[in-house]
This record gives C-alpha cells, sequence and structure tokens, in this order.
C-alpha cells in the first residue's frame, strides 16, 4: 500500500479467503515512514467455517424390467466430512 507522504492516510487492505479456508492467522501490518521510523500492529484473523451442502451426483432417467432388482451406482461427497485419516 503507498500513502502521501505527509499527513494522515487511511488505506484498505483486503484478504482473499478461498473456499473451504478456515482457521487463525496472525497477521502484523507495518507502516514506514520516509525517515525509516515504523510502527506495526498485529492482529488476529479468524474465518470460521460454513456448513457447505453435500454434493449428490447426476442420476440420469433409468429403465427396469418388472419382477428384476434395480441397482444403482451413487456418488456423493461433502468437504465438510473429517474422514478417520484427517482427524
Amino acid at each position: 500500500v503507498v500513502s502521501p507522504w505527509a499527513g494522515d492516510s487511511t488505506s484498505t487492505m483486503t484478504l482473499d479467503v478461498q473456499d473451504n479456508q478456515n482457521g487463525s492467522s496472525e497477521i502484523t501490518v507495518m507502516v514506514t515512514d520516509s525517515e525509516g521510523d515504523t510502527d506495526s500492529e498485529t492482529f488476529t484473523l479468524t474465518v470460521s467455517p460454513v456448513n457447505d451442502p453435500p454434493l449428490l451426483s447426476d442420476i440420469d432417467d433409468q429403465e427396469t424390467f418388472e419382477d428384476e432388482d434395480f441397482t444403482i451406482d451413487l456418488s456423493a461427497s461433502d468437504v465438510d466430512m473429517v474422514t478417520n485419516a484427517q482427524g
């Protein structure tokens, strides 16, 4: 962020949080003047998780005959599910 050489200034910092990215991070912002003097502030940004809906794969129209069992393979996913390997 580049600001005027003198006087007060305000700026905006934008953090791009990606899908399914959550947790806490400590962020330090530092300013420096033309004589090399600095000041800094540190804050913690906490990104809370959201409950994303599960996804079910497309299911095409199906056909079967009477008196026959019908089986179909289904595929679903949920990014919010914790597997045994993850937790």
